[in-house]
């Protein structure tokens, strides 16, 4: 009879700390954007220059990594790729060098494939040693850091031209890799865009792309991609020096595939009829897909060059049919300088945020803004309402800096992880930061309860 007591009772605060869970959930689950505090993810040497962070997400682990260019000014040798490895809530679990090539390394992308539970981490390589000529490689880096069985690899194909700031995302039905970069075939020609596709087992099966202008007479630069598992598609954005573009690729490609793309694209910033354009001059575009929304974000810098520069986001349905209603919207709303935006949004969520530097008062800090976009059943968009926006870190006076910092973002499961160039007193670090992994303040206090019952 004690026992049957005991049950009872049991079961009873089983049923009130559930009920209790329910009734703070909608005080709690719409709860501002947290930050944890900055980590710097290189130690710091005085003479340090590392440069141009990039980050992806593991999903099966977890986890985060981040990679970057590396060099200091008082020890000699080239500018390398090394990676920072760290869990979900932001703890530090190993650096890595991963470039393993003689010359000069820089302008890394990484993104992760569940399958073989690895990176492919890519960069512009200077070839001949003389920063002149540059081709795209890439190296295949499993989750617990690089092997030797897994060198690097020439990713670009075009020895005699210029390959430069790949951009790279994971296909899931066809399982590789799409690598996109600016392409200078030099002479009257103006830039284009290539792209690869690497198979992620390691296959040498590739297909590849090239987004020019017909004549050669506008330029095609500054692409991003992202891929949509529920269209099986790639978007890749660019922009021809004034406005933003995109084009759709299928996920699943044939050996061998060549596409030569020469018209100007689906365009993301020129406004339908009767609809007024979008003044100023928009380039270097970010793209990330919200798998919960099913919607394309895709943010780019407006007015870079003026001093008084902007920030917009415009969200896509994704296909090859421009919609009738366009979403877009100034993100920033303030009278700074705004540039170098870089977006994510979370892993299996609605949630998606937006990262940029802003120059206030001569000095640059970093500026985010949470943006969650919610669909309805028939795919249409119904809200993309805003969440945190506000400065984040102090990045020192501009006149400190001899180039503008960049900052890089990746969507987890739950969270996000920032990285960011930033200002010890002897040197530049990389600098990273997560939000918090959960909504709640406590979230071990109910399964913790539940498991000591079983």
């Amino acid at each position: 009879m004690k026992k049957k007591r005991h049950e009872l009772t049991g079961k009873t605060i089983k049923i009130i700390l559930c009920c209790l869970l329910f009734w703070l959930l909608p005080a709690t689950a719409g709860a501002a954007l947290e930050f944890n505090a900055t980590r710097s993810l290189t130690a710091g040497w005085p003479g340090d220059q590392p440069n141009y962070p990039r980050v992806a997400y593991n999903s099966r682990r977890n986890e985060y990594l981040v990679v970057y260019e590396y060099h200091n000014d008082f020890i000699p040798g080239s500018i390398q790729i090394h990676g920072a490895r760290l869990s979900a809530t932001g703890n530090y679990i190993a650096n890595y060098i991963i470039s393993d090539l003689p010359n000069n390394c820089v302008q890394p992308d990484v993104d992760y494939d569940p399958v073989q539970d690895r990176y492919l981490v890519v960069w512009s390589y200077d070839r001949l040693g003389n920063n002149g000529d540059w081709d795209i490689y890439g190296r295949f880096v499993p989750a617990t850091g690089p092997v030797d069985t897994l060198p690097g690899m020439t990713i670009g194909g075009f020895s005699t031209w210029n390959e430069s700031h790949p951009r790279l995302a994971y296909g899931a039905v066809d399982r590789d890799f799409f690598v996109v970069f600016d392409l200078e075939t030099g002479g009257a020609h103006q830039p284009g865009i290539a792209g690869f596709r690497v198979p992620a087992d390691g296959s040498p099966s590739w297909h590849y792309m090239y987004i020019r202008e017909n004549t050669y007479q506008e330029p095609r630069m500054h692409p991003d991609i992202a891929y949509n598992p529920l269209r099986d598609e790639f978007l890749v954005v660019y922009d021809n020096a004034l406005d933003i573009y995109g084009h759709i690729f299928p996920g699943h490609a044939t050996n061998g595939q060549f596409y030569n793309i020469t018209d100007i694209g689906l365009a993301m910033t020129e406004l339908p009829a009767p609809a007024t354009p979008l003044p100023g001059i928009h380039d270097y575009p970010a793209i990330s897909f919200s798998p919960g929304a099913n919607y394309y974000i895709i943010t780019w810098d407006t007015n870079r060059a003026t001093g008084h520069g902007d920030i917009y986001a415009r969200y896509y349905p994704g296909g090859n049919t421009l919609p009738t209603t366009v979403y877009m919207e100034l993100l920033d709303n303030n009278a700074d300088h705004d540039r170098n935006s870089s977006v994510a949004c979370k892993n299996d969520g609605t949630g998606c945020l937006a990262l940029w530097i802003v120059k206030h008062n001569g000095i640059l800090f970093t500026f985010g803004r949470e943006i969650s976009l919610k669909s309805d059943a028939s795919g249409v968009l119904i809200s993309h309402d805003t969440g945190f926006y506000a400065p984040l870190d102090n990045l020192s006076t501009a006149s400190s800096w001899s180039r503008y910092p960049t900052v890089a973002i990746a969507g987890g499961r739950k969270n996000f992880y920032l990285a960011f160039m930033g200002k010890s007193p002897n040197a530049i670090n990389i600098f990273g930061r997560n939000t918090l992994f959960s909504s709640f303040s406590w979230p071990m206090f109910l399964p913790a309860i539940i498991h000591r019952k079983k």
